[in-house]
Order: C-alpha cells, then sequence, then structure tokens
C-alpha cells in the first residue's frame, strides 16, 4: 500500500496544474514563436507561480489546509482567490509586456474554468488537477497531436491518482475532467 502511495503522489505531482499549465503555454509558445518566447514565457510563469507556492506551502505548514492542494472544500476559496489573481497577472503579462494573443485567450479561459469551479465548489469539489489536464490535452490535440494523445492517454492515470490519495470522488474526478474539456472547446472556438 505505501509503494502505491508514493507513485500515486509522484503523479499527482507530475500531473499538477502548475505543471500541465506550464507545458501547454511552453509547447504552445514554442510551436508558434520558438525557443526565446518559449523561455520568456517559462520564466514569467515560475514568477506568478513561485509566490503561488509559496502561499500553498504556507497554508499547509500553518495547519490551515489539510493538503497542499487545497484538497479539502473549505480550504479552497484562498486557493482560488490566489490562483485567480496569478492568471490575472499572466493575462497581463502576455498582453502587455510580452504580447501573445493565444496564450492571453488561453488564460482567459482558465480564469473562467476557475470561477466556474469555484461556483460549483459550493456542491461538488471539482478535481483541478484534472481539469487542467483535461483542457491542456485537449488543447494539445490540436497543437501537436502526438503530444495531445499522450496527455489524453495519461488522464486515467492521473485519475488514478488523485482517487487513491483520497482527494476526490470518482464524481468529483470525472467532473474536473469534464469542466477541463468543455473550457477548451470553448477556447478552440
Amino acid at each position: 500500500m505505501g509503494k502505491k502511495i508514493t507513485v500515486a503522489r509522484a503523479i499527482s505531482v507530475i500531473g499538477h496544474p502548475f505543471a500541465t499549465s506550464l507545458m501547454l503555454v511552453l509547447v504552445g509558445v514554442w510551436s508558434n514563436q520558438g525557443n526565446g518566447r518559449a523561455i520568456g514565457a517559462a520564466v514569467a510563469i515560475a514568477v506568478v507561480f513561485v509566490p503561488v507556492w509559496f502561499f500553498m506551502r504556507n497554508r499547509l505548514a500553518t495547519g490551515r489546509w489539510q493538503t497542499i492542494d487545497a484538497s479539502a472544500a473549505r480550504d479552497r476559496p484562498a486557493l482560488f482567490a490566489v490562483g485567480l489573481a496569478a492568471a490575472a497577472g499572466l493575462i497581463l503579462f502576455f498582453l502587455y509586456v510580452a504580447p501573445n494573443a493565444e496564450v492571453a485567450r488561453g488564460m482567459t479561459v482558465v480564469v473562467a474554468m476557475l470561477c466556474a469551479a469555484a461556483v460549483m465548489n459550493r456542491w461538488i469539489k471539482l478535481s483541478l488537477h484534472l481539469a487542467f489536464a483535461a483542457f491542456a490535452a485537449v488543447i494539445l490535440l490540436k497543437l501537436h497531436p502526438a503530444i495531445g494523445v499522450i496527455a489524453l492517454l495519461l488522464l486515467p492515470l492521473l485519475a488514478w491518482s488523485r482517487l487513491k490519495l483520497g482527494r476526490h470522488t470518482a464524481w468529483e474526478a470525472a467532473g474536473g475532467v469534464l469542466l477541463g474539456a468543455a473550457m477548451a472547446g470553448i477556447e478552440l472556438m
């Protein structure tokens, strides 16, 4: 049992919304604008994500959160607030500092996805890991079909990890996938 939990944690870290967001932006920017712009985008995302990560670590260390990924429904409002602020910062960056309309639009859809999850949090604690992973997988199907297929095939593994860790129910995992895929569909319109 301990080995399965260790594997589930590793999968959960690899499939963390930070990781899937970073990977999606890097692939998107690299495919459209080359290495130099992709590195700049990665730095911008790191500048935004590092303070959010420290916030999350602090909430866990001070006992305000039960898990690092705010898995308890009552922990989620703070996560949504910080996540929305981070996404807004990235939208502004990709609009004015390093203009990239595609990434700014994608981040705007991510804001809508976070808002939808925040509203639904009253009734269901959707998996943000799976929402972000499904969003990225569907977008990647268009940008790089081979990478998109791999990302889609990894969704069940990520779902298993979230269930194994007891972070979500099957309904919450499925709801996260549906939300992410729906928002990706909107992004691709």
